[in-house]
């Protein structure tokens, strides 16, 4: 089953993941994380963008992509809409390359619900069974 739910959080927000291939455990992250942090999106057409990353593990892979769509919605003023295509690739390292869509900010529309300081590795760990991938996100605000 894809989705994601929000657990209790003492402090930061806390969110599990679940997804049938992980592929889809990277999607499922995006849109936990963008439900985190706004109220609306898709206001127009948005425009394609191509995200390349490669790291040693997983873990780091979710939070190295995650952080690009944090950084371009904070630093950049991008909102990401949503995922067109996703590939994961393994050799020797993990090697993520997305294209997604973009729209800019606009704050009539757009409603800011939290500022994520940071992605973080707080009780991630990506765990494979049988038909599922899942893990917890602690998002830091």
């Amino acid at each position: 089953m894809n989705g994601y739910k929000f657990i209790e959080h003492p402090a930061d927000i806390a969110v599990e993941l679940s997804a049938g291939s992980i592929e889809e455990l990277f999607e499922t992250g995006a849109e936990a994380w963008k439900s985190s942090v706004l109220e609306n999106s898709s206001t127009e057409i948005p425009f394609e963008f191509l995200i390349e990353n490669e790291s040693n593990t997983l873990e780091e892979l979710l939070v190295e992509f995650l952080s690009e769509l944090n950084f371009m919605l904070f630093s950049k003023k991008l909102v990401y809409s949503k995922i067109k295509s996703l590939i994961i690739e393994e050799n020797n390292t993990y090697k993520l390359t997305a294209a997604l869509y973009f729209e800019d900010f606009n704050p009539s529309w757009h409603q800011l619900k939290a500022e994520i300081k940071a992605i973080t590795y707080h009780q991630m760990k990506i765990e494979k069974t049988k038909n599922n991938y899942s893990t917890k996100l602690i998002l830091d605000i």
